[in-house]
């Protein structure tokens, strides 16, 4: 069974998001910190022989990033 590349990405992504909430970390530093990793990622990958950039990996890691923040935002609006 073949898995998409692009949702592995964004559900790696929202998971880390999630990681860095739970552990304690402010919204905006596991913003920047996610977001700049994704796009470092993707440039350096576009420096290795037989690598790639992708801007729809960078893409779906932003997008995992977001609906894990939107999701988080529900959770502890409901728990209050």
């Amino acid at each position: 069974m073949a898995v998409n590349d692009k949702l592995v990405h964004g559900c790696v992504y929202a998971a880390l998001t999630i990681l860095g909430l739970v552990g304690g970390l402010r919204r905006g530093l596991v913003l920047l910190v996610l977001f700049s990793h994704g796009a470092l990622i993707e440039v350096l990958q576009g420096l290795v022989p037989d690598r790639t950039a992708d801007w729809r990996d960078f893409l779906a890691n932003t997008t995992g990033i977001l609906l894990a923040l939107v999701v988080m935002s529900l959770v502890r609006r409901s728990t209050r």
